[in-house]
């Protein structure tokens, strides 16, 4: 999720995880192989739980009525 939908690089994603480049690199390899395996088996249950991940993790409340995004943005918000 944080390589191809926030589009964050491999240091960052390693950073995030706890670990480096490469084995950042490795786990998504392993994780993009086990999509196309799950997708494959069973497509449309495979579409509603990424589909349910994706909407879930993706919304967030907008500043309220006014505020400015630079505000929103320091008060960590945006």
């Amino acid at each position: 999720m944080l390589r191809f939908y926030e589009g964050r690089a491999l240091k960052q994603v390693g950073a995030a995880l706890g670990t480096g480049e490469d084995a950042a690199r490795m786990r998504i390899n392993r994780a993009w192989k086990s999509c196309a395996s799950f997708s494959r088996a069973a497509p449309h249950t495979f579409r509603g739980v990424i589909a349910a991940a994706v909407s879930t993790s993706a919304v967030q409340a907008a500043p309220a009525a006014g505020a400015t995004v630079t505000t929103a943005a320091v008060q960590g918000t945006a």
